[in-house]
């Protein structure tokens, strides 16, 4: 799969993670522990409206690798 991977042969979709919100983000009493949470309070910190209100998808594709000794 790595190899794979690394070959650009796997759909950058399969690395999506998608998270909804169930309620409004100032309802979270633990927001700092959820990153989709998160995200949300800074987009409408910076006045955007799509993606802050309640049953809003979330969604981040994680292109990064960790330290493996690359």
């Amino acid at each position: 799969m790595l190899l794979q991977v690394l070959a650009g042969l796997v759909p950058l979709n399969k690395f999506i993670i998608t998270k909804q919100l169930t309620k409004r983000p100032d309802d979270y009493p633990d927001a700092k522990n959820q990153p989709h949470v998160q995200v949300a309070l800074r987009r409408r910190s910076a006045g955007k409206q799509n993606g802050v209100m309640a049953v809003s998808t979330m969604w981040e594709c994680r292109c990064g690798w960790e330290h493996a000794g690359w």
